[in-house]
């Protein structure tokens, strides 16, 4: 996934970041990069939102010189103060941001067109479709666990509940019958 999107800009390496089920992001990946990043994004940063809804492909160079572009976005500081940041791409599944991807700054300084952006939403979009996919699966196959973990517990109890029956009728008999040889 990183890899891909590292391709379409000559970009070295880069980070991904997921959603998770509290609407936070955890850094998830790493391609080609030991910068040291937040590993969980606050749900509440502005930028996620600002993702989600407009949609853009975020060019951290560009929002350091000329910050209008964006409106009043307020990049966080781990962003703005790692000088190899470089494009962050939202991964957008059915109107919700999944996660994005973090680019670090190309080998050789390149200018970014439209064309360019618009591949990049693309590739994000459908890899976000991906991660999705693969989601929905982990959920699945922990719905199934759980499945059989219940299936199994009540196979146990079943077999408890049995053996405290016999116990608990051999020791109300136990009372009635204790001289008798054939009992004991």
């Amino acid at each position: 996934l990183i890899w891909a999107l590292t391709e379409i800009v000559d970009s070295p390496g880069g980070l991904l970041w997921t959603r998770t089920e509290k609407g936070d992001h955890r850094l998830r990946a790493r391609f080609n990069s030991q910068h040291e990043m937040l590993a969980l994004v606050d749900g509440a940063e502005p930028m996620l939102p600002f993702m989600e809804k407009q949609r853009w492909v975020i060019n951290v160079d560009e929002l350091r010189t000329a910050p209008d572009v964006y409106g009043d976005l307020p990049l966080p500081a781990w962003v703005l103060d790692n000088a190899d940041a470089w494009l962050i791409v939202p991964l957008m599944h059915e109107e919700r941001l999944l996660g994005f991807v973090m680019l670090l700054q190309p080998r050789a300084a390149q200018s970014i067109n439209w064309e360019n952006l618009d591949l990049l939403k693309t590739v994000g979009m459908q890899a976000a479709s991906y991660l999705a996919l693969n989601q929905a699966a982990e959920a699945l196959a922990e719905a199934r666990q759980f499945e059989g973990f219940n299936r199994l517990s009540a196979f146990v109890i079943h077999d408890l509940k049995n053996l405290i029956a016999q116990l608990s009728l051999v020791a109300k008999n136990a009372a009635r019958h204790k001289h008798n040889p054939a009992f004991i």
